[in-house]
């Protein structure tokens, strides 16, 4: 770490007068130079432990105060995060709103959670919502709840993720009415390396109506499928032969 940088950082936790951080500073970046720069930074620990020091010395009659003064404000200032509100709105929610709290998001509190037309966040509840963990009409998270959602987990309408639970789902392990995935079960049509549906598609199927999927072409796979479910929308029939010859 460069000296001007960590004493900056180190003065960020220190509360005192701008003459009396002036000093401070200057008296630091003399002391580090002179005791060996990075070396000098290592042994005096971090900014927060730096800065504690310098006020126990400042105010050597309050230490235990002063000490409790430190370590608040560095958490606030860890716990601050970013935060934007569009001041366009629609139907009473922001158009955007962006709320990012870094590590601590995950205690209860509203402010932590982004709500809006479109929101980002680590928490993200929006039309389009976006974030760690996002529920909306279109949903991209770690975990996703939406009618289109994206995720590590996805729960949807139409599901793609890791693990994608949804009435068409795509992911890893699938789950749902029609799926597609190494692992895939469905009420209607399963398609994967090892598929459990009423059609069945896959190295190791089962179901009432079962296909090898190496053997399968595209042609193949959308007849089956219209024999069992005469009635299913030709786009989803589509979708789930997409990757077949």
């Amino acid at each position: 770490m460069r000296t001007k940088e960590y004493v900056a950082q180190v003065l960020q936790f220190v509360e005192a007068s701008e003459t009396v951080k002036r000093r401070l500073s200057e008296d630091l970046l003399e002391h580090i130079n002179a005791a060996g720069g990075d070396e000098a930074i290592k042994r005096m620990g971090s900014p927060k432990d730096m800065a504690a020091e310098l006020m126990d010395t400042l105010y050597a009659d309050k230490t235990d105060v002063i000490r409790e003064l430190v370590k608040a404000k560095a958490e606030l200032r860890e716990s601050a995060g970013y935060e934007y509100i569009s001041k366009t709105r629609l139907f009473g929610l922001p158009l955007v709103h962006i709320c990012m709290r870094g590590p601590m998001f995950w205690r209860r509190n509203q402010r932590n959670v982004a709500k809006g037309i479109i929101a980002i966040g680590d928490i993200a509840v929006g039309l389009v919502a976006i974030g760690g963990i996002s529920a909306g009409l279109i949903s991209l998270g770690g975990i996703s709840l939406g009618l289109l959602a994206l995720g590590g987990l996805a729960l949807g309408g139409w599901a793609l993720g890791g693990v994608a639970i949804g009435l068409l789902a795509w992911g890893a392990v699938a789950v749902g009415m029609y799926a597609l995935g190494a692992v895939s079960v469905a009420s209607h049509v399963a398609i994967g390396q090892v598929a459990r549906g009423t059609v069945a598609i896959g190295e190791n199927a089962e179901g009432l109506y079962t296909m090898a999927g190496d053997l399968a072409t595209r042609q193949d796979i959308r007849a089956l499928i219209t024999q069992a479910y005469p009635n299913t929308w030709q786009v989803i029939i589509r979708l789930l032969s997409l990757f077949h010859r």
